[in-house]
């Protein structure tokens, strides 16, 4: 497909390692609202950006690779991504203690194994940023010990001893909900655990967690489009962390309406 002049807008979509039912999704939605649209692939844990046709502004979706080289070129206006800005260290400084995890700390994996990990049989643990270097979880001290272990030779790898990291001790969850927000509104939500376990339901979204995400996204927001994962924990709604759109993985949301508000927003920003 060739254009004689670069159209206003487009979402570029990687299409290898998305789900099918979502790709379908995305088709569905950009040929009902007549959005122009490409599907590409992208070569996990390249350097690269696969080649595709572009518009004045392309929006990207797909792995978190496809997203952090879309942000390095520095020429593309549909990445919505800051490091510096979807950062723990910035959620704590910003939000206290509504964050979850307001009694966590920051400091190379390294220092964290030989000075904080015996203090507790369990942490949580995860990477400082969004680049998604290992998941977050919850783990026994000796798990940990055992991983740091195997890590200790590493120097270029993403995980390595002095790799920066945010523990804390875990937290008693019993709700949790993932939440799309464009200009400080939420457009979508979904439960996605239940006590621990993985309960998608897009019917149980109470209007009080509507109303902490855009209380809390009036205190701050990383980007005027995002996602704010937020957490019942005794009693109380806690801002777990914020995903950059881009590289976020969908639960039962209305595709279609994130893509309708997501384009909408990004057309009246385009210049």
């Amino acid at each position: 497909m060739k254009f004689q002049s670069k159209p206003e807008l487009k979402w570029v979509v990687q299409k290898n390692l998305l789900k099918p039912s979502i790709l379908t999704q995305f088709r569905e939605a950009f040929e009902d609202q007549n959005i122009l649209f490409e599907e590409v692939v992208s070569i996990p844990f390249s350097n690269s950006l696969p080649l595709f046709n572009q518009a004045k502004m392309n929006i990207f979706y797909g792995s978190t690779t496809l997203m952090l080289n879309a942000h390095r070129s520095e020429h593309y206006k549909g990445v919505f991504y800051d490091p510096e800005q979807f950062n723990m260290k910035t959620y704590l400084d910003k939000w206290s203690d509504k964050m979850l995890n307001y009694d966590g700390k920051i400091d190379t994996f390294k220092q964290f194994v030989e000075n904080e990990l015996q203090k507790a049989e369990k942490w949580f643990l995860r990477p400082i940023s969004d680049t998604k270097s290992f998941s977050g979880a919850a783990m026994n001290a000796s798990d940990i010990l055992d991983w740091y272990s195997k890590i200790q030779s590493f120097k270029e790898e993403e995980v390595n001893p002095q790799m920066m990291i945010f523990f804390a001790s875990p937290k008693s969850i019993s709700k949790e909900w993932r939440n799309f927000i464009v200009n400080g509104k939420v457009i979508d939500s979904s439960r996605y655990m239940l006590n621990g376990s993985l309960d998608v339901n897009s019917e149980d979204v109470p209007s009080s967690v509507i109303q902490f995400c855009e209380e809390n996204s009036s205190l701050f927001s990383p980007h005027a489009i995002f996602v704010l994962d937020v957490a019942e924990s005794n009693g109380a709604y806690k801002i777990i962390e914020c995903n950059c759109f881009n590289a976020t993985g969908f639960y039962n949301n209305d595709l279609k309406k994130i893509v309708s508000k997501v384009t909408e927003f990004c057309l009246g920003r385009r210049n």
